[in-house]
């Protein structure tokens, strides 16, 4: 579950790093396949949005343990998002390590052809 003033990794190749939640959707809280705001803490100079950038992002990974409709639940080493530009598509072209597969129910089909794992 991601809150306002939540750490994410970005898992994409746009060059940043890490993430700070500024704002979620309409409730308090965000989950996977959500999209949300985040304040860019550390990137490369070689980065597509620089430190202190405003971006949106849609969030594929999450440590919180997760059920699914067989009844097994699932959980993810890091809590972690995907950049967007502002016609809310991808802003890389790759996403490194795993997605949820929820972002099928969420119909986030840009991110999953991406993905090279989707679990």
């Amino acid at each position: 579950v991601i809150r306002k003033q939540s750490i994410l990794y970005v898992a994409d190749n746009s060059g940043a790093r890490t993430g700070l939640c500024v704002s979620t959707p309409i409730g308090f809280i965000a989950n996977i396949g959500d999209k949300v705001l985040l304040s860019i803490q550390s990137s490369s100079t070689t980065a597509k949005v620089k430190n202190g950038g405003l971006v949106k992002a849609t969030i594929v990974r999450l440590k919180k343990s997760s059920p699914r409709s067989d009844g097994s639940s699932f959980t993810f080493q890091t809590n972690a998002a995907v950049l967007l530009n502002t016609q809310e598509l991808p802003l890389s072209k790759r996403i490194s390590g795993p997605v949820s597969y929820v972002l099928r129910q969420k119909k986030a089909f840009k991110l999953l052809f991406l993905a090279s794992v989707v679990l």
